[in-house]
């Protein structure tokens, strides 16, 4: 399973959900989206070469941007809080079958106002540590 599978299955908890509905999309956002919501990137993936033993879990890493977006600075700061709540400081959590090993806030950018839609956004990077097999 990809990283991507992983988050889109996390971005589905009712703590997410309740903020900005079914509208999480990798990479961008259909046309006419409504506002407040998600749009992530897997930002690099690694996997970690397991020398030990043939057959046994193989490690992997990525580097995951989150990118609320909405009309009010309020809403980006409750939909982050609402993240790091759900990711931060996960340690070996089963999500899509696949167990994380560790999520980590790693930092937050800038926030961001979109002038010709009015639309604030501000990245959140997560570093996902997860068993591929």
């Amino acid at each position: 399973m990809n990283p991507e599978e992983i988050i889109a299955t996390w971005l589905g908890d009712s703590t997410i959900t309740a903020l900005v509905g079914d509208r999480s999309a990798l990479s961008q956002l259909p046309a006419n989206s409504i506002f407040p919501a998600i749009v992530y990137n897997i930002v690099d993936s690694t996997p970690q070469p397991n020398v030990a033993a043939q057959g046994e879990n193989e490690l992997a890493q990525c580097r995951i941007q989150l990118n609320p977006v909405a009309k009010t600075i309020p809403e980006i700061k409750n939909i982050a809080n609402a993240l790091r709540v759900l990711l931060d400081f996960k340690h070996n959590v089963t999500i899509a079958s696949k167990t994380v090993v560790s999520m980590r806030l790693l930092d937050m950018g800038p926030l961001e106002k979109d002038n010709d839609s009015g639309l604030f956004t501000q990245r959140y990077d997560y570093r996902m540590f997860w068993y591929e097999t």
